[in-house]
């Protein structure tokens, strides 16, 4: 089962995938309320997160648990750096362990469900997308919203690498995108490629 917890703050989205295990996409900020909720009331053990990548609005709520993130940003996850962004909300971070350097290609088995790692640099180097080719969804981060994509002007954020990323993902086999902000919608690839990427 894929459970949305849409942030109603500057917190990101969080998914809930059960299966063999039950996994975390993207806990959002330190005390999401939404997702707060969400776990007290369902009881559920998260046994792996996985962080879309290093921003501090996806992975200032991780906690001592297994934490998978793409190699290009698991240090920025491990020393807190400022790759995070978490001057943006917070006077200090940490950083948290990663216990496992994604990479493209790499696939999360947790039984009912196998998440796909597709690298879609752009946002961040190490930004990823996630699929779910049994219901066809991908969970897209902070790469490609209902109406947009994600911003590049970050550190290590990139244009022309969000460009190379969209030319990857128009030959994805998803129908249903659920995105680290926004409500989830049904794949608008060709438009989204027009609006941002052909015109310029």
């Amino acid at each position: 089962m894929i459970y949305e917890i849409i942030s109603q703050s500057y917190s990101s989205n969080s998914y809930v995938i059960t299966g063999d295990r039950t996994i975390l996409i993207d806990p959002g900020l330190p005390g999401d309320p939404t997702l707060a909720t969400y776990i007290a009331r369902s009881e559920r053990e998260i046994d792996v997160i996985i962080n879309t990548h290093c921003h501090y609005d996806h992975i200032g709520g991780n906690w001592n648990t297994e934490i998978y993130v793409h190699e290009d940003d698991a240090d920025a996850v491990e020393t807190g750096d400022m790759k995070t962004a978490y001057s943006h909300f917070t006077s200090s971070f940490e950083g948290f362990p990663v216990a496992r350097r994604l990479k493209e290609g790499d696939v999360v088995d947790i039984g009912d469900h196998e998440l796909t790692v597709v690298h879609t640099p752009g946002h961040t180097s190490g930004s990823i997308c996630l699929l779910d080719t049994a219901t066809r969804t991908l969970f897209s981060g902070d790469t490609w919203f209902m109406n947009g994509i994600g911003r590049t002007d970050l550190p290590s954020g990139s244009f022309k690498s969000m460009e190379m990323s969209f030319k990857k993902l128009r030959g994805i086999e998803a129908e249903h995108i659920c995105p680290g902000h926004g409500p989830s919608f049904e794949n608008n690839i060709e438009t989204i490629f027009r609006s941002f990427f052909e015109v310029i």
